[in-house]
């Protein structure tokens, strides 16, 4: 089978979970013994729209979008010209006829042209969305504004506020550029995009000047998005969650759930022993609102007032001083074998809603509990007492859930997910994929 995946391209440039996902999946289709190429939007240089092939690397084969719509990363959208584009159709059919993919996945709509979508269906072609993020919906791609879910999405009437500080196009060019490519990694853009990164996750509202957007701006926007997205042959969602926010604003779309995995999740279930006293609470999220870091503060500092119960391990950069908390900094895969063995159970507070949540599996694939907020999408994959669920954002559902910890009720989720929990390697992934969705 020939593949041809979209996404943002390949590591080190590009990271995160959908990027991991994507060369994860085309690292086990060429096992598997399939073709498999790659097309991502890169350099933003005149008007004209071309697809250059790049180096082959590690048997992918590599092809580049010059002019392409633009990426925003999250920061928003402002000026909706260059994304209404839908490219030249002809670029892509002449470029589809040379590759013959027999599928085309498409893992992101961030830097798309609709003329990929509309010229694979002029050829033939099955094409296939994964939703690893919520781009289509909100440009901001969290539907969270300042410090809580936003409650205008079906509106976009807080649009305008939530993007005034989007990149300008200026700044989103430099950053699709090879030049900003080859030096991403130098120490000094390392720490401007740190500093802005903690500005942004603060939950401090943007500082506005002049708002030059509208609502209506934002639902043409969506209305583009979604004329794509009905001209896709098949939606692979990667949660319920994820299937019914897309449903929600987009109506009934063909495709089904299959939860999502990646190439370093293995079976690593064990028995733990838990004792009474101070639990280990593991925290692997970002130091933020949106992931729920300041909630689970708030219940800890009320659990932990009289004596320290809650010991909170940091698994991410950050200087948070609590008496109760240490910070371990960022991790690593390699890492994983000895950070799951010293806890007793792993906390996923996030208020804004998950596609899925990688974190929650990783600790269940060595079988230790999980403590999920009910907007993670990998919640579908939990048997029946594997964790404690807990409504988003409700500080007293959080407290309670926490509370009923102990000795006893952590060893019976144990037990349920060395019983219970299936662990879901790359290869059935891949096999899941092809068979449900390419077919």
């Amino acid at each position: 089978m020939n593949i041809l995946h979209y996404s943002l391209g390949l590591p080190p440039f590009r990271t995160g979970g959908m990027t991991k996902f994507c060369v994860d999946l085309m690292e086990a289709q060429l096992h598997r013994g399939g073709t498999v190429s790659l097309l991502w939007p890169g350099r933003i240089v005149g008007r004209k729209t071309r697809i250059k092939k790049r180096a082959t690397q590690n048997n992918i084969n590599c092809y580049e979008i010059v002019n392409p719509c633009p990426v925003p990363y999250d920061e928003g959208i402002t000026e909706f010209g260059p994304f209404l584009n839908d490219g030249d159709i002809e670029v892509y059919i002449h470029y589809l006829s040379l590759v013959k993919p027999d599928i085309i996945h498409i893992h992101t709509f961030i830097g798309l042209h609709a003329s990929l979508v509309y010229a694979a269906k002029q050829l033939n072609i099955r094409t296939i969305y994964s939703t690893h993020d919520f781009f289509p919906i909100c440009a901001r791609l969290t539907m969270f504004r300042g410090s809580k879910p936003c409650k205008t999405v079906e509106t976009c009437n807080e649009c305008p506020a939530c993007n005034a500080g989007a990149l300008s196009m200026t700044k989103m060019k430099i950053l699709q550029s090879p030049l900003y490519e080859r030096y991403k990694d130098a120490v000094i853009l390392k720490k401007l995009r740190a500093k802005h990164r903690d500005q942004a996750l603060s939950g401090t509202p943007v500082k506005l000047v002049h708002v030059t957007t509208e609502p209506s701006d934002y639902l043409a926007l969506r209305s583009h998005y979604s004329k794509i997205l009905h001209n896709i042959s098949y939606i692979h969602f990667n949660s319920t969650l994820t299937q019914s926010t897309y449903e929600q604003y987009f109506g009934k779309l063909p495709g089904e759930v299959i939860p999502i995995t990646h190439s370093e999740i293995s079976d690593n279930r064990k028995r733990h022993k838990y004792r009474e006293g101070e639990v280990n609470l593991l925290y692997m999220g970002q130091v933020s609102a949106s992931k729920g870091f300041y909630l689970l503060k708030d219940a800890l500092d009320k659990l932990n007032c009289y004596s320290i119960r809650f010991r909170l391990h940091i698994f991410v950069n950050s200087h948070v001083d609590l008496p109760y908390a240490i910070n371990h900094g960022r991790y690593s895969y390699e890492q994983l074998s000895t950070i799951m063995e010293k806890a007793d159970a792993v906390i996923v507070p996030s208020l804004l809603s998950e596609t899925f949540g990688y974190t929650a599996l990783e600790a269940m694939s060595y079988a230790v509990p999980v403590i999920l907020s009910s907007t993670i999408g990998a919640k579908d994959i939990v048997p029946k007492g594997g964790c404690i669920l807990f409504e988003s954002g409700n500080l007293n559902s959080l407290i309670n859930s926490l509370d009923s910890l102990s000795a006893e009720k952590l060893s019976s989720m144990n037990k349920v997910l060395l019983d219970n929990f299936h662990v879901p390697l790359m290869r059935d992934e891949e096999e899941q994929i092809r068979l449900r969705c390419y077919l």
